[in-house]
C-alpha cells in the first residue's frame, strides 16, 4: 500500500512526489592471474531523485537537513520501501523573491543512492 509521504531521515516531505529509480550496477575489478584486470557486476542498487519547487525558507531548510551529503540515513519512499541511502547530490535554486514581504522561495532537488 503506498503512503502519500516520503520518510527522509527521519523527517517527513510532503506532498507524495514523483520520484526517478535509476538502477545502478556495483563494479568490482579484479586482477587476473595474466595480470590484466577484469570487471565483474555484482550488485545492483538504487538510484532515487526527486524535485519539488515553491519551498519557503524553512521548508528548504529541513529538505537540507533531511538530506545530509556523505552521511548514511534511512529513507522511505512513497511506496513504502525503506532503504538505507546517501545523498550524492543536492541543488537548492532560489525561484523568487518577493521584496514587499521579504520571501524567498526555492526549487530543491535531491539525488540519494542505495548504500
Amino acid at each position: 500500500m503506498a503512503t502519500l509521504a516520503i520518510v527522509s531521515n527521519g523527517t517527513t516531505i510532503y506532498p507524495e512526489l514523483p520520484i526517478d529509480r535509476t538502477p545502478v550496477l556495483v563494479a568490482e575489478d579484479r586482477r587476473m592471474v595474466n595480470g590484466q584486470l577484469r570487471r565483474s557486476y555484482r550488485a545492483e542498487k538504487m538510484r532515487l531523485s526527486y524535485r519539488r519547487g515553491g519551498l519557503s525558507e524553512a521548508e528548504r531548510t529541513s529538505w537540507v537537513s533531511a538530506h545530509p551529503i556523505s552521511t548514511s540515513f534511512t529513507h522511505v519512499d512513497e511506496l513504502g520501501v525503506s532503504r538505507t541511502v546517501v545523498t550524492v547530490r543536492r541543488d537548492e535554486v532560489l525561484e523568487e523573491t518577493i521584496v514587499a514581504s521579504n520571501a524567498s522561495f526555492y526549487a530543491v532537488q535531491v539525488e540519494v543512492e542505495e548504500v
